[in-house]
Parts: C-alpha cells; sequence; structure tokens
C-alpha cells in the first residue's frame, strides 16, 4: 500500500500531464488550420475561400485530446481515492 503523499502526488503529475496533453491539442488544432482562396464556380461570381487542415496535425490534436482525457480521469481518479483512504 502506498503513502498518501505518494499518491496525491501521482495524482497531481497526471493532472498536470493532462494539462499538458490539452494545450497541446490547442496548438495543433490551431495550427492544422489555414485558409485557401477557392476560384468561383460561374463566372463573373466573387472567389470565396475555404479553410483546409493538415492531416498530421489534426491527427495529432485527436492523439493530444484522447490522452489529455486518459490522464484527467486517471489523476482525478487517483486524487479522490488518495482523499477518501486516508482521512
Amino acid at each position: 500500500m502506498t503513502e498518501p503523499g505518494r499518491t496525491a502526488r501521482r495524482a497531481r503529475v497526471l493532472i498536470g500531464a493532462a494539462a499538458l496533453f490539452a494545450v497541446l491539442g490547442v496548438w495543433s488544432w490551431l495550427a492544422a488550420q489555414r485558409t485557401v482562396a477557392v476560384n468561383p464556380v460561374v463566372e463573373g461570381a466573387p472567389a470565396t475561400e475555404s479553410v483546409v487542415f493538415d492531416p498530421s496535425l489534426v491527427t495529432l490534436f485527436l492523439m493530444a485530446v484522447t490522452a489529455a482525457g486518459v490522464c484527467a480521469v486517471l489523476g482525478v481518479a487517483r486524487l479522490r481515492r488518495s482523499i477518501d483512504t486516508y482521512p
């Protein structure tokens, strides 16, 4: 059985890792987007803009957000367990 300080410390590390993964997810999502000019479909129509996404950065976003969610759940569960186990 682990002591309460060690369990709480591990929980804080997991929650910190979740925060870092969340920041990585936000960064990769913002970096994945870019706007491009689209030629008009009909002659005389104005040109428009569209958003294109980089697939590798979208994949990084999905993996980072998944890791953030897993770390957050594990960290909160471990933190609650350490509080409930050791009054």
